[in-house]
């Protein structure tokens, strides 16, 4: 009978031992289940907050290129004003001496042809005079 009682302890002793490793493995999958799901919430958090740095970043970088692109705009319009009204300021310049050049050419022929009328009126009265 100690014999059968020494049996039936160790079958216990076994089915318990069996049941105690039965329960650490469950607790040991839930808890590597856990730190597995923590894990991907973590990673998933991560990914959020890289996404929304990057999406930030981003607009930021758009609106300096948008202000460089504008001041270099207005630089540009800046010049080319300048250059237009050199321009203009060159053109007026050309034009003034130009019609400074036709008035003295003008005046020159004007002066040149009174010389010459009065030339042939001398000669129309000499050889009026010669008659």
């Amino acid at each position: 009978m100690l014999v059968k009682l020494a049996e039936r302890t160790v079958v216990e002793a076994e089915a318990l031992a069996q049941e105690i490793i039965d329960h650490a493995r469950q607790e040991s999958e839930a808890a590597g289940d856990k730190i597995l799901a923590d894990a991907s919430e973590k990673a998933k958090a991560d990914t959020q907050q890289t996404i929304g740095n990057a999406e930030r970043r981003s607009e930021a970088i758009t609106r300096e290129a948008a202000a460089e692109r504008e001041k270099t705009l207005s630089n540009a319009r800046s010049e080319s004003r300048r250059l237009l009204s050199k321009a203009q300021s060159d053109i007026e310049k050309l034009i003034s001496e130009a019609k400074d050049e036709v008035e003295k050419i003008v005046s020159a022929a004007r002066f040149a042809h009174e010389a010459n009328l009065g030339a042939a009126h001398n000669e129309d009265q000499e050889i009026l005079g010669k008659a």
